[in-house]
Order: C-alpha cells, then structure tokens, then sequence
C-alpha cells in the first residue's frame, strides 16, 4: 500500500487515462509556487480537513473506568498502527449514552493529540457492537463506510512530511499538544477527486484484509493467554 501510495502520489505515476504512468508518459505538470516543485496539472495544495473533519474524544470522568463493559480507545490504546485490546479501558453501558457521539467504527482512523507520542495514529479494528474514543484522542470522519475513504488518509498521515508538521505544531515533548483544527490545517497535495477515488477503490481490499488479520491476531493471542492459564492450573 506504501508502494503504490508513493508510485501515485509522491512520483506521481498514477495510471493516466490510457492505464500508462502519468508522468513518465508526458502528464501535464505545472508549477507550485508553494511546494517549489512541479505537481500534476488539476491538484493543488490543499489541507488534511478538506478530505476529512477530526474532533477529539469525550471527557470521560476517572470513576467511569472498569475491567469490562463498553471498550474505550485511549492514547495508550495506540499501537503499531492500529488499537492494542489489552491497553483498552471500559465504562458500563449505562454510561453509553453520554458519549455516543464519540463512537468509531472498524476502519476508522484515531490519532494521538498529546503527548510525546503525538501523532501517532491507528486503524481500529472490529473490538464490538459499541468503540468509544477518550479526550486528546482525535477521531476522523470517515463516514458510515470507512474503508472506502481510509487508504488514502492512513498513508498521507504516515506521510513523515505530515509527522513532521505534527510535530512542529504541537511540539515533541511529553507537553506536545495539537488541536483538531490544527491537525485539519495541516497542509497536504490533493489530487483529483477521480485520482483518490481509484486508488482508494485499489486498496479498500487490502485494507480489509490488513483489519482481518489483526482481528485474527487479537484472537490467538486471547487463546494463548487461555491455554497458557489452563498448562499452569494443570502443572499446579
């Protein structure tokens, strides 16, 4: 998915309209007096809020936490690019309807805005019925079908231009801070609606199959846990 994110959008060799690579094969390319650099005629500069809106998570109250119920997406809950289910925490389900709004579904991107990890971002994988999403955790917009809106967004915020603007916005060190509207100003390329529209449709599989096999992941790890508890109940 990096491959091609960088073929198409950093090299911009994206299939031109003869399925050819567009600049190699005398794509228009005009000048950007902002980026110093040629980009392919119809993109522009634009912002990381022009393809998606982000707020941050709810204000959940300290003596909500418990050991199950409703799962909660914190900033320790940020791992390796996705969600780690053994640093989620969890409220009662009588306490859900304080926070629906703040709700995230599979394939829905959240980022870390405090912190010295700030930046860090995560795919959410299937954890339940109901995920909610804590403060200084920012939640994008991805609308009722995540996944056909998510490659392009995952790979532009691992873009390091992009980490690094993060950064220089909200600072690196362990008071580093970043709003919602900082984050959405964050300027980025933008191709043609067309251009990000296929590739999104090229990858919508791939990351299906990414959230699938951390699903599994998840799964056998839960069952070695299991049969790890039963080996030393049977040796005791």
């Amino acid at each position: 998915a990096q491959t091609i994110y960088k073929q198409w959008f950093v090299d911009f060799e994206f299939p031109d309209e003869n399925g050819k690579p567009y600049k190699s094969n005398g794509g228009k390319m005009v000048w950007c007096e902002e980026l110093e650099k040629e980009i392919p005629e119809g993109w522009e500069v634009s912002s990381i809020g022009t393809y998606s809106k982000v707020k941050s998570g709810f204000a959940f109250k300290s003596d909500w936490w418990q050991s199950q119920g409703i799962p909660v997406i914190k900033i320790g809950s940020i791992s390796n690019n996705t969600i780690d289910n053994n640093a989620l925490d969890f409220i009662d389900s009588n306490k859900f309807e304080n926070a629906k709004n703040y709700t995230v579904k599979r394939g829905d991107i959240v980022i870390a805005m405090t912190g010295a990890t700030i930046g860090k971002i995560g795919i959410v994988p299937n954890l339940g019925k109901y995920t909610l999403v804590n403060q200084r955790v920012g939640m994008f917009n991805l609308g009722e079908k995540p996944l056909n809106k998510v490659p392009f967004l995952y790979l532009v915020l691992l873009d390091d231009i992009v980490q690094k603007e993060i950064s220089n916005v909200g600072g690196d060190s362990a008071q580093a801070n970043i709003s919602n509207s900082q984050i959405e100003n964050i300027k980025i390329v933008l191709p043609k609606e067309k251009n990000i529209n296929d590739f999104n449709l090229l990858l919508e599989s791939t990351f299906d199959l990414i959230l699938n096999k951390i699903e599994e992941n998840q799964k056998l790890e839960d069952l070695k846990e299991l049969l790890l508890g039963r080996m030393v109940r049977v040796e005791n």
